[in-house]
Parts: C-alpha cells; structure tokens; sequence
C-alpha cells in the first residue's frame, strides 16, 4: 500500500512538473512574441531601408550606460507646435532635447496630421476675425477724428457710433481666444513626442527632420 501512495504521488509530481515546464515554455513565447511586436513598432523606414528605434526608445525609458542611436533626437511638441505644412513636410515649433527651434518635420506622427486636419476651419477663422478687427480698427479710427470735428449736434451720434465698433471689436477679440484656446492640444504634453533625426538639409534657414516611416507589422 505504500509503494503504491509513494508511485502514485511520483506521478503527480511529474505531471505537475511537466505541465509546469509547458507553462513556462509557452509563457516564454508568449513573451518573446510580444517582445518581437513591440520592437516591430519601432521600425522606421528611412531612404528605403529599415532603421530599428527600440533600443533608443528603451534607453529613454529606461536610461543605463550611453545613450545608443545619438543622431535620432526625441522630438517634444507642446500646445501650437504646429504651424503649417512646408517643403512637403509640416513645419513645427518643438523641443529637440532641451533646445526649442523651428524645423521641418517629415513623415511626422499620426497625431499632428490629425492636428493639421481638425485645426484647419479653426485657422481658417482666425484668419477672418484678423482681417475684420483690421477694418474695423480702422473705422474707429476715422471715428476718433470725426467726434474731434463734429457739431455739437452731432457728437452723439459719432460717440455712438464710436462705441458700437469698439464693441464689435471686442466680441471678435473674444471669440478669437476661443477659437485659438479650441486649437490648443488636449492631454498630457509629455507623451506628444515622436523620434527624429536631422537629415543635413535646410530650407532656408528651416532645417529638416525626418521621423521615418512606421513600418507595418
């Protein structure tokens, strides 16, 4: 009876040891397969060949020892980093490492093209509300001379005047903040960056940056 315990408990244990070694076998796939994916999103494709990012990536998460890949710069965007598109590329106001500059962004990120797209009717009217203050400013002005020369008949009428453009003035003033606060990202400015490297070339004083692009996995 007691062999009999002991051999059925040996069982047991090897069967527990067994499956426990298929376990740890298919965890480590499983982590090596997800590894493989993460490093995957970080391949870029610049002049036609592959560039791997993850270990620049990883030191910045991570950083120990000297920093690998030192051409490629983290590109940090803030509220109004975008300013329009040039050279076929975007032109940014970001922070390249401590220093803050005006470049030329190529294969830029996702998330500035959604940018470009959603502000684009926002610009747009901005653009209207300048041009308007503009006429305006200059119809008070002519105002301002009138009231200076009217009759005493008159000035009521030109101070009313007067006071009803100023008016205008300020509500398009306002709308303006609204329109160019809605412009402004939303989130947590930390995690608007993106990896560049400077491509040696300018436009005009511009220089040019290239993001690479994100190879499909």
């Amino acid at each position: 009876m007691r062999n009999t315990r002991l051999l059925f408990a040996l069982e047991v244990i090897g069967c527990l040891s067994l499956k426990s070694a298929k376990m740890k076998t298919f965890i480590a796939l499983v982590s090596l397969l997800v590894s493989v994916r993460l490093i995957g999103d970080e391949v870029r494709i610049v002049n036609n060949k592959d560039v791997n990012l993850a270990p620049v990536v990883k030191w910045f998460k991570y950083p120990d020892g000297e920093r690998p890949m030192k051409h490629w710069k983290k590109i940090q965007f803030q509220s109004r980093s975008v300013l329009g598109t040039a050279a076929g590329g975007i032109r940014c106001s970001v922070e390249i490492e401590g220093d803050t500059k005006d470049i030329i962004l190529a294969n830029p990120p996702h998330f500035v093209l959604r940018l470009i797209q959603e502000s684009s009717a926002s610009v747009k009217r901005m653009a209207q509300i300048e041009a308007s203050v503009e006429i305006l400013e200059r119809k008070a002005r002519a105002l301002d001379q009138q009231a200076q020369l009217a009759s005493p008949d008159d000035i009521s009428i030109v101070l009313a005047n007067r006071t009803a453009v100023r008016n205008q003035i300020t509500a398009l003033e306002i709308e303006y903040g609204k329109v160019r606060d809605a412009l402004k990202l939303t989130g947590d400015s930390k995690n608007w960056y993106e990896f560049a490297m400077f491509t040696g070339r300018k436009v005009g004083k511009l220089e040019i940056w290239d993001c690479g692009r994100r190879k499909p996995n």
